[in-house]
C-alpha cells in the first residue's frame, strides 16, 4: 500500500522544466542594405514557434566580419553582398607620410593604392599614384632645381681656394681683371681677395681669371649631363654625378 503512494506522488524533474529553445535571430539593415545589427527574434504571441520578422531585417545570418568589408543585403537574391568598405579608413599618403583626411570613399569604392597606404609609410615615394606623364614633368621639374643649385652654387673651388661665385661675386672679379688688364699690372703681382669663408687670399689675375673658367665649365658640364639626362627619357632623379 505504501508503496503504491509513493508511486502515484513521484514525479520526475525534468518533466516540470520547459523545454529550452535556441534563440532566433534577426539581422538588421539599414536603408541602403548595410548590415546594422543582429537582435533575437520575438516570437509570434499568436502563433508558437513563430518568429516575427521587422523591416530591413533577414532571418539569413551574414558571413563572418572581415576588416574593410561590408555587407549589404540583396533583396531580389535574397543573400548578402560582399562589397569594399573603406569609409573609416585611415589613409597614409606615400608622398608625404602625412594621413590624408580629404580623401571620401563611398561604400564600394576603392583606395587608390598606388598613392595610398593603410599602414604608417616608412619610406616615402614622391612619385606615388602619378601617371608616366606626370612623373616625368615632376621629374623633369626636380632635375631643373637640381640643375640650378649646381650651376648657381655660391661657391666654387679654384685656384686652391674656394671662392664666393654668387652674381655680384663674379661681376667683381670681372671688375678686377679688367683694371689688372687696363692698367698693365704685372701677371705676377696680387691683390688681396676675401674668399668664401672669410679669410685672405693674395690674388693674382691668373687665379681670378681661373674661378670663372671653372665657373663656366661647371655650368657647361652640368646642362650637358642634364641635355642627356632629358634625351634618355628622364625617369629616373636627375644625378649630375652619374
Amino acid at each position: 500500500m505504501v508503496d503504491n503512494i509513493l508511486e502515484e506522488e513521484f514525479v520526475d524533474p525534468g518533466e516540470l522544466q520547459e523545454e529550452v529553445k535556441d534563440p532566433v535571430y534577426v539581422y538588421n539593415y539599414d536603408g541602403n542594405g548595410v548590415f546594422t545589427v543582429e537582435e533575437i527574434a520575438d516570437e509570434s504571441p499568436l502563433e508558437p514557434g513563430i518568429y516575427l520578422l521587422p523591416a530591413n531585417a533577414t532571418f539569413t545570418k551574414p558571413p563572418d566580419p572581415q576588416q574593410y568589408k561590408t555587407y549589404v543585403w540583396d533583396t531580389e537574391k535574397e543573400e548578402w553582398e560582399i562589397k569594399d568598405d573603406y569609409r573609416q579608413a585611415i589613409l597614409y599618403d606615400k608622398r608625404n607620410g602625412e594621413i590624408d583626411t580629404s580623401v571620401e570613399l563611398q561604400l564600394g569604392e576603392t583606395p587608390d593604392f598606388n598613392r595610398y597606404s593603410l599602414t604608417e609609410v616608412t619610406e616615402l615615394n614622391p612619385f606615388a599614384g602619378m601617371t608616366t606623364e606626370e612623373k616625368r614633368a615632376a621629374l623633369i621639374e626636380l632635375g631643373k632645381q637640381t640643375r640650378n643649385s649646381i650651376e648657381f652654387n655660391d661657391t666654387l673651388e679654384a685656384a686652391g681656394a674656394v671662392w664666393q661665385v654668387d652674381n655680384l661675386s663674379r661681376e667683381r672679379i670681372k671688375d678686377a681683371i679688367y683694371e689688372m688688364e687696363t692698367q698693365n699690372v704685372p701677371d705676377e703681382a696680387t691683390i688681396p681677395w676675401i674668399l668664401a669663408d672669410d679669410s685672405v687670399k693674395n690674388a693674382t689675375k691668373a687665379d681670378l681669371q681661373s674661378v670663372l673658367s671653372a665657373f663656366n665649365m661647371r655650368r657647361q658640364q652640368v646642362f650637358l649631363k642634364y641635355a642627356q639626362w632629358i634625351s634618355s627619357g628622364s625617369m629616373q632623379p636627375f644625378n649630375p654625378d652619374m
